[in-house]
């Protein structure tokens, strides 16, 4: 397990902010239903496999006073004698009240290396075949489970299997369909994505191998505070220097999957490791999807003194402390974490996993109630996405609002003229816009000339007045208001009388309900997200 990552003094992180905005609960809104979060659950490496050392993993949880839920190891799918070694290493564990996380590598038993894509051609089929029957009798039906990460780092140049995206992925989905193959049952194992933090700037990022929300269950990574050690051109790194850049990616690469810290731990030189750990450990937990952290209790060369426990001599005291806290908890078997995902259809608007602990996307319930009545499709088939926060074009909106007014597979008639001079004939969208304008929905964004401008994004503003007029009707105007409800709506302007009836008759939320009296960002762009919630609000779709 000697790796590169210590290169990371010399890295360039790329910070990715979430992607997806929280809708805010103002008067007469819902709010989002929210997860009931798990503990996070610790997790440990021990100094040898488990079967030999499983008896560390009670002692460490003696010495702490605090249960870990989770052992960790690396086994080589061609080990010899995996009919011994398979269930020995497993139920070490697992009969000492701990569950399973294996890296499944290759490449360490063999020579020459094996590398992800000549696994994925099929050429050691054969031991991944025992290995799988192995696991599938030790499952017993399913009531033994395991987290099982197939060739972890592989990011790195470390591993003899790293530095091939499409292998990877190409060997992950095989090794899992050989598995189904040999009876594993699904309930028995959760699939891990887990990837180094760090990897060289010249090579591809973690998110090149990501394999798929379909097969994996969890993601992770590992991640190091090495310390100070020049002969290795390592550098002491605060908790959010090592952790921070990673988690961030990790949630805009699956923000609906639970997280791992699949390997860490922190050397002693160039500063304080039992304080390191209490803040590492608090840092962690309060990140969002953030279940589980497994320590890595062994030392490396270059003087890389990681272990906080060794047989009694070693006892890093700021290890009991970092994971004393309340938000850790110990599991066994543990729930919700292989329950099968909830289903949804666009993978860009989500619902969690569980085991996760945090909300869905906010738009999940209106964008799946339009897709499960016909009206959208999305706007990319494979993979299959809604694109919730690019802007509603005045042309999606025709569509969306003449299915409103007439029925979820209604195509209006192909126009015999221009309805406007910038909606030519041919056009994808000529039909729907002069369907709407025929049914009283638009007068166009220009009289003279009369032009729709089909491109432009819709306006909050103007959002209000297609939706207001499909809950009431086309030829619906509402009264002028007597009151301001919004800060940032005043009295007097064209679209207050629309904003107004909209916030009465609950169609969209406030872009800013922290404030009083609320903000309504009239000119901001109307979401294909707040569309689908607007939408589904006028036509009293049932949410799933």
């Amino acid at each position: 397990m000697i790796r590169a990552s210590w290169l990371n003094v010399r890295r360039k992180w790329a910070f990715l902010l979430l992607p997806w905005v929280l809708g805010l609960a103002g008067a007469g809104f819902p709010a989002g239903a929210q997860s009931v979060e798990p503990p996070v659950l610790l997790g440990i490496y021990p100094s040898g496999s488990l079967q030999a050392q499983i008896a560390e993993i009670e002692a460490i949880d003696t010495w702490t006073g605090q249960g870990h839920s989770i052992a960790g190891t690396f086994m080589d799918l061609e080990f010899p004698n995996p009919a011994w070694n398979v269930p020995a290493d497993l139920n070490a564990a697992w009969n000492a009240g701990y569950t399973p996380f294996v890296n499944l590598m290759v490449g360490y038993q063999t020579s020459p290396t094996r590398t992800t894509a000549y696994v994925a051609s099929g050429a050691i089929d054969s031991a991944i075949r025992t290995w799988a029957q192995e696991f599938a009798a030790w499952a017993d039906g399913g009531n033994k489970q395991a987290f099982l990460a197939p060739f972890p780092e592989m990011n790195g140049d470390w591993v003899p299997y790293g530095l091939d995206p499409a292998g990877f992925k190409a060997a992950f989905l095989h090794i899992q369909s050989i598995f189904e193959e040999e009876g594993v049952p699904d309930s028995s194992v959760s699939w891990v994505f887990a990837p180094n933090g760090w990897s060289d700037p010249s090579d591809p990022g973690f998110e090149s191998y990501y394999p798929g929300h379909d097969a994996v269950d969890v993601v992770g990574f590992s991640a190091y505070n090495y310390g100070t050690t020049p002969a290795c051109n390592s550098l002491w790194q605060s908790p959010s220097a090592v952790f921070g850049p990673y988690l961030d990616r990790m949630r805009a690469m699956a923000p609906m999957k639970p997280i791992f810290i699949t390997q860490t731990a922190s050397g002693s030189s160039g500063g304080n490791k039992s304080q390191w750990l209490i803040d590492a450990y608090a840092y962690l937990s309060d990140y969002p999807a953030l279940r589980g952290i497994l320590y890595f209790n062994r030392d490396l060369p270059c003087n890389w003194d990681l272990a906080v426990y060794i047989d009694g001599s070693r006892q890093v005291a700021g290890y009991p402390s970092a994971i004393a806290p309340a938000d850790f908890g110990y599991q066994h078997p543990i729930p919700l974490a292989f329950d099968p995902p909830p289903a949804y259809t666009f993978d860009d608007v989500w619902r969690a996993h569980p085991f996760a602990g945090v909300p869905d996307h906010p738009d999940w319930p209106y964008v799946e109630a339009l897709y499960q009545n016909g009206y959208v499709a999305g706007c990319s088939a494979n993979p299959m996405l809604y694109c919730p926060s690019s802007t509603m074009s005045r042309a999606e909106s025709a569509v969306f609002v003449e299915r409103g007014a007439h029925d979820a597979g209604y195509s209006p008639p192909d126009p015999a003229s221009p309805p406007f001079n910038d909606v030519a004939l041919g056009t994808w969208y000529a039909k729907w816009v002069d369907g709407m304008k025929n049914d009283g929905y638009t007068a166009g964004c220009s009289v003279t000339p009369p032009l729709y401008c089909p491109t432009a994004g819709h306006t909050r503003a103007e959002g209000a007045v297609f939706y207001v007029k499909m809950l009431h009707g086309p030829s619906y105007a509402p009264p002028e208001p007597s009151a301001q409800v919004y800060g940032d709506v005043p009295l007097g302007l064209w679209y207050t009388k629309w904003v107004n009836q909209a916030y009465a008759d609950g169609l969209l939320e406030p872009c800013d309900a922290t404030v009083s009296p609320p903000l309504y960002c009239p000119e901001s762009p109307l979401t294909r997200g707040q569309a689908a919630r607007m939408m589904v609000r006028a036509k009293a779709l049932p949410l799933p």
